[in-house]
């Protein structure tokens, strides 16, 4: 079982996601705190799997506590935020935050915490197709074709190449070709370094 705590200013949706958590037989929470101050102070004390948090929170930024753990891999940071920031996802993604959901997202709360627990970063798809987009608009992007660029699309989201042969309908043989001219032309070594290549170039 994975232990979660929150850091959320609005009492209301801190109690919701609570019990939203509470009920999946895959999590308990050991604590919450509406500060990142607090938050700090406490996750120092419980040593959570997983800390999900706001970005805008009363005192400092949810950026600020999850990058004051940064250097404690243990943890994994899931942002559940109002707060849009393509620029803020890229650069928290490549350094410490293992996912972003915004919370008027149909995706599913405890399908992103699965994630993370299963030791894999989330990102929402739509958010996935946007630094993707982006990514592209760069001038060592341009020259990919619309079928590395959906491929890139589906590595981005953590698609497999066996996943990604299906979902495609084209051998698996053809996958790995096209993923090595991809390599060639952005100059990454595997999918997790493609990831992070998108998501650099829509930091800068």
């Amino acid at each position: 079982m994975k232990s979660i705590f929150i850091i959320e200013n609005n009492k209301v949706i801190k109690e919701g996601i609570k019990k939203i958590v509470s009920d999946a037989d895959q999590f308990v929470v050991v604590g919450d705190s509406r500060t990142g101050l607090e938050g700090i102070k406490l996750i120092e004390q419980r040593n959570p799997d997983i800390v999900l948090l706001e970005y805008s929170l009363p005192d400092v930024t949810g950026m600020s506590v999850a990058r004051y753990f940064a250097k404690k891999k243990s943890i994994k940071f899931l942002f559940y935020t109002d707060f849009f920031d393509p620029c803020l996802y890229s650069r928290a993604i490549i350094t410490h935050t293992a996912g972003f959901l915004m919370k008027n997202s149909s995706c599913s709360l405890i399908d992103a915490l699965r994630f993370l627990a299963d030791g894999k970063k989330y990102l929402q798809p739509d958010i996935s197709y946007d630094l993707v987009k982006y990514a592209i608009s760069e001038k060592k992007f341009q020259d990919i074709d619309d079928r590395e660029y959906e491929i890139l699309y589906l590595y981005a989201n953590g698609s497999t190449n066996e996943e990604i042969s299906e979902r495609l309908n084209v051998s698996l043989k053809t996958i790995q070709n096209v993923r090595q001219q991809i390599l060639k032309k952005i100059g990454t070594a595997d999918k997790a370094e493609i990831q992070q290549r998108i998501l650099y170039h829509q930091s800068r």
